[in-house]
């Protein structure tokens, strides 16, 4: 099971550069202790019962290309 130290451990673990694009990092830190709870409740649920809600199954996916020469726009 998560528990809410697990997800704070987790938040404060992100990449600076999430900080810089959304959020300061204080901010982020401040904010987590108080989602931490509802996280932990939702993620334990959803181990608890083996299902995920549709909503987290979605994801915006980025490709990285592995030959920098190559032209990014072109699929």
């Amino acid at each position: 099971m998560v528990t809410v130290d697990d997800i704070i451990s987790a938040i404060c673990q992100l990449p600076d550069e999430l900080y810089q694009q959304h959020t300061s990092e204080l901010e982020l830190r401040l904010m987590a202790d108080v989602i931490a709870p509802f996280l932990m409740e939702l993620l334990n649920c959803s181990l608890s019962t083996a299902t995920v809600t549709e909503v987290v199954k979605s994801a915006l996916i980025t490709p990285l290309l592995k030959k920098p020469h190559l032209d990014s726009a072109d699929p």
